[in-house]
C-alpha cells in the first residue's frame, strides 16, 4: 500500500479525555494539585507549569482596571525514558483533562485515564457540575508517494463523511464535518500536509462530546461518567471504520 499507519499498526498519534464543568475550577483546587505534586503525588508527571491571566474590566464612565491571577491552571507532564512526551494532566477554567501521546490500546489507556482522574479527584475534593463529557482522537498516516492514489486506499468512497473532492485532487486538502445524534456531537477533520520534516501526512481528528452531561456527577458516581468515555470511544470507532477502507480497518485492527 502506498500509505501506512504512522507507527506500525497504530495510527493513533493524541488521545485526550476531557471533562468540561458548569463553573471554574477554583483557585484552591488548583493549590491542592500543585502542592500534591510537590508532596509526591501525582508522580506519572514529572514536570509542571503553571499558566497565569490577567483580566481586565471596563466600565462605563470609569477607567479600565486589571486583575492579575498568577495561578490560572495548572498542566502536568510526564516522559518516557527517551525524553519524549507522553501524558499530560491540565486543569484549567473549567476544564480537567488528560492527554496520551504514546497510545497503545483502549483496554490499557481506559485504565490508565481513569486512575490518573482519581489521584486527581482525591487531591481537589468536591468538583462543579458537569457539563458536557468528550473525547479526541489525532490518527496520523504517512504517505509514501503522494503522486499515487493513495486516498482510495485510506478513505473509502462509500462512506458519506468522505467528500468526492479528497479522491480528485493531488494537491493538498482540508474537510470539516460534523453530525447531532441523540445528543451527541461528531466534529471530523480530515486533512492532507506535510510533516515538519517535508513528508506527506494524512491525519484524522475526531472529536466525539457529549454535549448535556447534567445527569453525571463526578462527586457521586465517577463510574457512571468512565463508562461514558467508553460510549463515546465506541461511537468515534464506528464514525472511523465507516471513514477507513476495509483494508486499513484490517491493518489498525478495526476488524
Amino acid at each position: 500500500m502506498n500509505v501506512k499507519p504512522f507507527r506500525d499498526d497504530n495510527a493513533v498519534k493524541i488521545a485526550a479525555f476531557v471533562f468540561a464543568f458548569t463553573d471554574k475550577i477554583g483557585h484552591e483546587a488548583l493549590m491542592l494539585l500543585r502542592s500534591a505534586h510537590e508532596a509526591g503525588k501525582l508522580s506519572r508527571f514529572t514536570k509542571v507549569q503553571v499558566a497565569s491571566a490577567v483580566t481586565v474590566k471596563v466600565g462605563p464612565g470609569a477607567p479600565s482596571s486589571f486583575e492579575e491571577d498568577d495561578l490560572a491552571g495548572v498542566s502536568f507532564e510526564g516522559y518516557q525514558d527517551d525524553g519524549q512526551l507522553a501524558l499530560v494532566l491540565q486543569v484549567r477554567d473549567n476544564l480537567m483533562y488528560v492527554q496520551i501521546v504514546n497510545y497503545s490500546s483502549w483496554d490499557e489507556d481506559f485504565n490508565l485515564l481513569q486512575e490518573i482522574f482519581d489521584e486527581c479527584f482525591s487531591i481537589v475534593g468536591a468538583l462543579p457540575n458537569l457539563q458536557s463529557i468528550s473525547i479526541e482522537y489525532l490518527d496520523e498516516f504517512d504517505v509514501i508517494d503522494p503522486s499515487k492514489d493513495w486516498v482510495g486506499e485510506l478513505f473509502s468512497k462509500s462512506s458519506p463523511l468522505t467528500p468526492d473532492f479528497i479522491f480528485e485532487t493531488n494537491g493538498f486538502w482540508h474537510s470539516h464535518n460534523g453530525f447531532i445524534r441523540d445528543g451527541v456531537l461528531t466534529k471530523l477533520n480530515l486533512e492532507h500536509v506535510t510533516g515538519e520534516d517535508g513528508t506527506h501526512k494524512a491525519l484524522l481528528l475526531n472529536q466525539v462530546r457529549l454535549m448535556d452531561a447534567s445527569d453525571f456527577s463526578l462527586n457521586d458516581d465517577k463510574a457512571s461518567c468512565y463508562a461514558e468515555f467508553d460510549a463515546l470511544h465506541g461511537l468515534h470507532i464506528e464514525c472511523v471504520k465507516s471513514i477507513l477502507t476495509d483494508k486499513m480497518c484490517e491493518i489498525v485492527g478495526l476488524i
